[in-house]
């Protein structure tokens, strides 16, 4: 359903659209899920999440999902797991402890990148085929407005003092400052090709976007809310995470399949660790010890020691995984 670029919709009108309801559909826990730290992957064309037990680096678990699901992301207080999908418009929820079933908020197109507020209060969804991004308030699980953004936007992070909204607008070229509360874009920042996913250091005075395009990292002063550094990288960056102290910056890059590692500090690429085929997803853990990789071309995830760039393993997933996400 598309929607006008100049309207923000109101719960009663939401309501209207019968885009305000949740979904019903649900499951009990599922067995095999394991109870301490797991990674989670959305597995486009197996139409499932792989669960993975990182005390026994095997996947133990499949929760089937909408067609296509895309991203997904752990809420702040890790009790759930949110998937969107390229194929439905819901976007799903999983206990993340049982993997449990839990029903779905309906928010009226396919969706792409999510992020919670920090509070937890308010989850953020990208909507590329309506130009759109949407608001959730995931206690309730409803739909509360769609807020126009420019063309087809994807990457979508909260700032870390939970004002602002920095959405990668991949057509236009451009990152879009959404006012949370004025619930309007405030600034549009140019940026390199394509721009795909964006992340903010912990204090939010800068922010990463990846051009998937551009084979290329730009470095946003938050303050000037302008591009102030550009650093190359390996082809086709997507998907980033920051080490847990701040200090790099790693980009998964899909050809040829390579995670390219940047000091924050000085905007220089270090080095480059070899990953799967169609590197895409990529997280640390909260230790800093691993990083783990989504192989959209193996259908498996590679497990890098960051310190030596040292390949230690590879799980094997669903097929075509794209986003991954950890729980403690």
């Amino acid at each position: 359903m598309r929607m006008s670029r100049r309207t923000l919709l109101s719960g009663a009108g939401l309501a209207a659209l019968g885009l305000a309801g949740c979904s019903s559909a649900t499951t009990g826990p599922v067995a095999g899920m394991p109870a301490g730290p797991r990674v989670f992957t959305a597995d486009a064309d197996a139409n499932s999440v792989s669960v993975v037990d990182l005390a026994s680096g095997k996947t133990v678990a499949h929760l089937q999902t909408e067609p296509k699901p895309h991203h997904l992301t752990v809420s702040p207080d890790g009790t759930n797991l949110w998937v969107t999908s390229y194929g439905g418009s819901k976007v799903e929820i999983f206990s993340a402890s049982t993997g449990a079933k839990l029903g779905g908020v309906d928010v009226g197109a396919f969706s792409d990148d999510l992020n919670f507020s920090p509070s937890g209060d308010r989850l953020y969804v990208s909507l590329g085929t309506v130009n759109a991004l949407a608001v959730i308030d995931p206690k309730s699980r409803k739909l509360l407005a769609h807020i126009p953004v420019g063309a087809l936007p994807h990457g979508v992070r909260v700032s870390p003092d939970g004002q602002q909204v920095y959405v990668t607008s991949t057509r236009d070229n451009t990152v879009d400052v959404v006012d949370v509360q004025q619930q309007k874009v405030v600034k549009r920042i140019p940026t390199g090709p394509n721009p795909y996913e964006v992340v903010f250091t912990a204090d939010g005075r800068f922010a990463f976007t990846t051009n998937y395009l551009g084979t290329s990292v730009d470095k946003i002063d938050t303050t000037s809310q302008s591009v102030v550094g550009v650093v190359p990288v390996a082809s086709l960056p997507a998907m980033e995470t920051l080490s847990p102290d701040g200090k790099l910056l790693y980009v998964a890059c899909m050809n040829p399949g390579m995670v390219s590692v940047v000091d924050v500090a000085t905007l220089r690429e270090l080095r480059r660790i070899p990953a799967g085929p169609s590197a895409h997803g990529v997280i640390v853990t909260p230790d800093g010890s691993r990083l783990y990789v989504t192989d959209q071309g193996g259908a498996t995830i590679t497990v890098v020691n960051p310190t030596d760039s040292r390949t230690v393993g590879r799980i094997a997933i669903g097929a075509s995984p794209n986003g991954i996400a950890y729980a403690g």
